[in-house]
């Protein structure tokens, strides 16, 4: 929920995100950039915002789990962010 990713963002400074499955965490991450690798497995586009990058992790952690989920996010959804929610929506 928003309480996880708050307190991610309060202890760690970085934006964080969160994908749930029914009321389970499928995956939890925070902003930081992604390698070459990551960037080429996730297929992530270029320039996203923190908090884009943050939910593309988090979704990224368990890709099927997350298949249908709802997302936590720290800061505010900007454009990036909203454009790439918008890719993932599978239901």
């Amino acid at each position: 929920s928003w309480a996880l990713v708050k307190e991610v963002k309060a202890a760690l400074g970085l934006p964080a995100a969160a994908s749930f499955k029914h009321v389970s965490p499928a995956g939890a991450a925070i902003a930081v950039p992604l390698t070459d690798v990551e960037k080429k497995a996730y297929e992530a586009p270029d320039n996203l915002s923190p908090a884009a990058l943050a939910y593309l992790r988090a979704r990224n952690a368990d890709p099927m789990c997350s298949f249908g989920d709802w997302a936590a996010l720290s800061d505010v959804v900007d454009e990036q962010t909203a454009m790439y929610l918008k890719t993932e929506v599978a239901d």
